[in-house]
Formats: structure tokens, C-alpha cells, sequence
């Protein structure tokens, strides 16, 4: 007979920073770490029992404490007076008349954060665009971001010939926002953003944008299951095949395959180093039994890197000067991967990783996180807090198994696959 559960454990849900649900012998509760304002300690208040909220319900009220908190209030009093018949319900904490939040304010501590989990060049693109001179002398605050403001600023960028800058300008403000709606102190509403998103527009889209937008389309599902076959016929050279394949069964962006080096290969797993992602962060993806098949076939059938660095997609080769010099090389242009990509798919390679997420999550019921982790999407930090390691690394070869067998199922033709695939059983749906 199992012994009972003596210890106690932390599992954290995300959406509310410290909201967690502890569960110990006696049963589970959602609680809440934080800090009062001017206090060093952190304190962990109870918000009720587990049964006693949905998950919502936990991060609203977990929200409000925690501005209370920040506040300088203490909490605890408020929360126990919600205790009892009517805790699903409870009654607002006494606020304040809210006072505007200056621009620059919400700026430099979204331009904070973002540092901590964006590359710099994204941070760089954000701050030259959020802080230009007509975003600035148009936002005072935080509240005079209006559809009519917004629209006045695209327009006037776009009059003096300055189309791309205004369509950067307008998506990243709404990115800003966006956050914005997530930081209780601001509390930027949801239905102000789609508002400002469907009723401005920039008077012509750039051939950037309309890249962008196309981007984001869904290949079908008879497009998926030709693609391998559509690669088959392809007369690009068999490492160039493996590379897209891999990619089509991990969702990883082009940057991480054009720089891939043989030894990023290893011990089951495809380790990429940050300086190739775009997060910046290293990113290990435990591979599924045909992925670790594929990425030994392209190890195998890549070319000879002329630098001796491992280049599985070598491009031009630089010798020096200087003998005491390394010499360098460059990785493969993207041209190369985009052209394969369209014979094979009829789109760029971005509608990959899209299919990668929407099937894997519509049609395989796997778990958004552990995809947006796979994927090394911002939620990828959520994933990790709420797993040990061992359990992420379980869970993440689990989607990949999951994803890799219904894809090449789709793509059978009378139980076969294409020939210039490893040779490996595929077990059925």
C-alpha cells in the first residue's frame, strides 16, 4: 500500500508572478509569494482552498493582493475576510482613484523585462520605434492611447514617407500594450487593444508586412501530407531534404538548422547554442526515435566543411591571410532553404512551424505549453518553472514521439515513405 503524501509542494501555474497551488497531506491551496513594498522578506499568503476558486478566479484575486502588496498594503486582512460561504465571490478590495501612468514609465520597465528574456536587437527595435519623437509627444500617458492618437501618429509617418516606420511603430505599440495588459499597476484593457488593432490601419502595406502576413498562413493538411514527397522529387542535394524534415518534426525556426554544427547532435538530444536562437537562451530538444534517425542521416550526408568547424550547411569559405589566422566560414544563405521549401510546400518556411503548433495542439491534443516550450516561445519560462527538469525533458519527447508518428502517418503511400528517409518502422495511429 502506497504511504500517504507527508511533504509539501509548490507547483506554479504562471499568469500572476508567485501564484502557485501548494499541495500538502492535509490537501491543496492556491497561495501567493510576494514582497511588501519596502519589505525585504518575502511573505506567502493563503487565497483559499483549492476547491474553493477555478483557475481565473485565482489569478484575479491573486492579481489584486499582489497590488496591494506593492502598495505597501498588507494583504492578509482583505484575503481572511473572504474565507467562509461566500470566497467564490468576493467583495473588491477598497482602490484608489487610479492615476495615469506616464508613458515613459510603462516604456522603460517593458524595455526592463523585455531585456531579460529578448535578444538585443529585438530590445533595440523596440526602443528606437517606441520612443520616436511623434510617439513620444503623443503619449503623455499610458490612458492617451486612443484610436484617433495612434492613427495620427501612423499618419503622419506615413505623409512624410516613412510607410515601414509607421507599420513598426503600430505593431510594436501594440506589443506594449499587450503587456501593459498584464501589469496590474496599468491595467491596459484587452478591448482597447483589439479595438486599436482593428480600427488603424497604415495606409499601404509594405512588401515587409505583406511577407509577414503571408507568413502566418496554415498549410493544409493535404499540403503536409505531400510535403515529404514533394522533397522526394525535389533535385536539391539529400542534407538539404533531411534539414527541412527536421524542422517539420520539431518546430524550430530556419536560423537554428542554417547554423547547425555537427556536434549540436548529441546524446538524443539537438542542442543549440543561444547565440542561434532567437530568444537568445540555449535550447536542448529531446529528440523522438525517427527525429534522432533523421539528424544522424543529415550529420551523415552533409558536405565537408572547408573551416573544420562542423558546418552541416557550409556556404562561402573565407581562407586568411595570416596563418596564424583561422580561417572562417559562413553558413548557407536562406535563399537556398526558402526555394526548397516552396517546391515542396508552396509557401515559405515559417507556415512549418505554424502547422507544428496548431495540429499538434488541434489534432493531437498536445499540451499548448509544453509546445510554446518546445517552440522556445516566451511561455517557455512558464514550462520551467513548473517542472523539474526531468519531467520537462518527459514531457517534451513525448509531443515530439506523438508529433513525428501522426505526421508521417499522414504522409504514408501504401505503408511507404520516401526513399530518402532513414529506413525506421513507423508505428500506426
Amino acid at each position: 500500500m502506497d504511504r500517504p503524501f507527508t511533504g509539501q509542494e509548490d507547483i506554479f501555474v504562471g499568469g500572476v508572478s508567485g501564484l502557485s497551488v501548494r499541495r500538502g497531506a492535509k490537501g491543496a491551496s492556491w497561495v501567493l509569494r510576494g514582497r511588501i513594498k519596502g519589505a525585504t522578506t518575502v511573505r506567502t499568503w493563503t487565497l483559499a482552498g483549492y476547491d474553493d476558486l477555478n483557475l481565473r478566479e485565482a489569478r484575479e484575486r491573486a492579481a489584486a493582493a499582489l497590488q496591494m502588496a506593492r502598495d505597501g498594503t498588507d494583504p492578509a486582512p482583505w484575503l481572511s475576510g473572504l474565507s467562509g460561504a461566500n470566497s467564490r465571490k468576493p467583495k473588491a478590495p477598497p482602490v484608489e482613484v487610479r492615476k495615469p501612468v506616464p508613458y515613459r514609465e510603462a516604456l522603460e520597465s517593458f524595455l526592463k523585462e523585455k531585456a531579460q528574456t529578448t535578444v538585443e536587437a529585438t530590445v533595440r527595435s523596440y526602443k528606437s520605434d517606441l520612443m520616436h519623437s511623434d510617439v513620444v509627444s503623443a503619449f503623455q500617458t499610458m490612458d492617451d492611447i486612443t484610436v484617433d492618437g495612434l492613427q495620427g501618429v501612423v499618419d503622419s509617418l506615413t505623409k512624410r514617407g516613412k510607410r515601414t516606420q509607421a507599420i513598426n511603430v503600430r505593431r510594436n505599440l501594440l506589443t506594449l500594450l499587450r503587456w501593459a495588459a498584464t501589469v496590474p499597476s496599468i491595467r491596459f484593457s484587452r478591448d482597447r487593444i483589439a479595438t486599436l488593432e482593428e480600427e488603424t490601419a497604415v495606409g499601404q502595406v509594405s512588401k515587409k508586412m505583406a511577407r509577414n502576413q503571408k507568413a502566418e498562413r496554415l498549410p493544409s493538411l493535404e499540403a503536409m501530407s505531400e510535403f515529404l514527397w514533394k522533397l522526394d522529387a525535389a533535385s536539391a542535394p539529400v542534407h538539404m531534404k533531411l534539414g527541412l524534415v527536421m524542422l517539420a518534426l520539431t518546430g524550430q525556426r530556419i536560423k537554428t538548422l542554417r547554423e547547425a554544427e555537427a556536434g549540436w547532435f548529441k546524446d538524443g538530444h539537438w542542442e543549440i547554442p543561444g547565440r542561434a536562437m532567437k530568444s537568445g537562451r540555449d535550447h536542448a530538444i529531446p529528440l523522438g526515435p525517427f527525429g534522432l534517425a533523421v539528424s544522424e542521416a543529415l550529420v551523415k550526408s552533409a558536405p565537408t566543411d572547408p573551416s573544420g568547424k562542423g558546418l552541416l550547411f557550409p556556404g562561402r569559405h573565407i581562407e586568411t591571410q595570416d596563418d596564424d589566422e583561422e580561417p572562417t566560414a559562413k553558413a548557407m544563405t536562406y535563399r537556398p532553404f526558402n526555394e526548397l521549401c516552396h517546391e515542396a510546400l508552396g509557401d515559405s518556411l515559417h507556415p512549418l512551424r505554424h502547422a507544428f503548433a496548431t495540429y499538434g495542439e488541434a489534432r493531437l491534443g498536445l499540451e499548448r505549453l509544453t509546445l510554446q516550450a518546445l517552440m522556445d516561445h516566451s511561455e517557455r519560462s512558464v514550462f520551467e518553472r513548473a517542472y523539474a527538469h526531468g519531467k520537462r525533458t518527459e514531457l517534451m519527447r513525448s509531443a515530439l514521439v506523438s508529433w513525428e508518428i501522426w505526421f508521417l502517418n499522414i504522409s504514408r503511400r501504401e505503408e511507404h515513405l520516401p526513399r530518402f528517409l532513414p529506413d525506421l518502422p513507423v508505428p500506426r495511429l
